[in-house]
């Protein structure tokens, strides 16, 4: 969501340096390209209409009218707009717009955005204010493809509202719900994440999800705790949905050092699928490489039983480091 106001906040100074120019001298850079362009001298208001585009640092945005009312200091996009960052990584579509051109203040009506063509985001609106907080409303977001002849997806989080603080760079969800399959499992008052912009916080990650015959649905809520720069501890408990009453936690440990690396990963089970009232494994391994030439790789496992691996399906997931 971060990169909706990074990317409007470059392309509102486009818009305005590229009204203001292209009406004195349509050589001038930034670019926009309109099939029409009009000036009211007295009112101070510059419209471009048709098949607008602007281009600037990267950025485009295309609608079918932009507006500088000059004297009032706004600016208004008349949708549907499309607007797509430099990096080509986020997409955000948009019915209307009306900011101010430091994008301090303004709303955006229906807006919805595709991150890495992957994580979609949908808010019936946006509102800046204070510079640096962004609120949406009534939002919606999943990393899930929907599937075919199904307009649900599998898993989504829906929220009255999300609040993006710049100057502190954390999202803060509130009544936020966790849905699968547009039935809730999961609900939460309150709720602050690291923004995207964050490589290495403290926070939930995006929940996972495992369908087993034998234990039925189960939903994975991994928290992420970084311990220091070189270390970091990921527990995921998982929600049984159906199926075995399975209690599951993972877990996975990270250590960094100067010539090398050490992991673990593990997990705790109680079911009655076996006589144990507990099962658990614990894998290790590591590489070391030090000055006198030494290649160490080491590997260890052990589990409970031999069952309890291959039933929870524990390595159907990418666990490499």
């Amino acid at each position: 969501m971060a990169s909706v106001t990074s990317a409007l906040r470059t392309l509102s100074l486009a818009i305005c340096l590229s009204l203001l120019s292209q009406a004195a001298s349509p050589q001038s850079a930034p670019l926009l390209i309109s099939d029409s362009l009009t000036v009211d001298p007295e009112r101070q208001i510059f419209t471009a209409t048709g098949n607008v585009e602007v281009y600037f640092d990267g950025a485009k945005l295309t609608a079918p009218s932009v507006t500088y009312d000059q004297g009032g200091d706004r600016f208004s996009i008349e949708g549907p707009f499309v607007l797509s960052d430099a990096s080509g990584t986020s997409v955000t579509y948009g019915e209307f717009a009306e900011l101010s051109p430091d994008l301090a203040e303004g709303v955006i009506y229906a807006v919805r955005q595709v991150i890495e063509d992957n994580l979609q985001v949908a808010a019936q609106q946006v509102t800046r204010s204070g510079g640096n907080l962004t609120e949406f409303s009534r939002v919606r977001a999943s990393s899930c493809r929907i599937c075919s002849g199904s307009d649900i997806p599998i898993w989504e989080v829906r929220a009255e509202a999300a609040v993006h603080d710049e100057a502190a760079k954390t999202v803060t969800y509130r009544h936020a719900q966790l849905r699968i399959r547009d039935i809730p499992v999961a609900y939460t008052p309150w709720l602050r994440l690291p923004d995207p912009s964050v490589t290495r916080a403290d926070g939930f990650l995006p929940p996972t999800l495992s369908v087993n015959s034998r234990l039925g649905t189960r939903i994975g809520v991994p928290y992420f705790k970084t311990l220091g720069d070189y270390a970091d501890l990921t527990v995921a408990p998982n929600i049984a949905i159906g199926g075995n009453a399975s209690q599951t936690v993972e877990g996975r440990y990270r250590r960094f050092y100067g010539n090398g690396y050490v992991e673990l990963n593990g997990a705790v089970s109680s079911d009655d699928l076996s006589d144990a009232s507990l099962r658990a494994f614990l894998f290790s391994n590591g590489h070391f490489l030090f000055e006198n030439g030494v290649d160490l790789r080491f590997q260890s496992q052990s589990a409970s039983d031999p069952t309890y691996i291959g039933t929870y399906d524990f390595f159907d997931r990418d666990r490499k480091t």
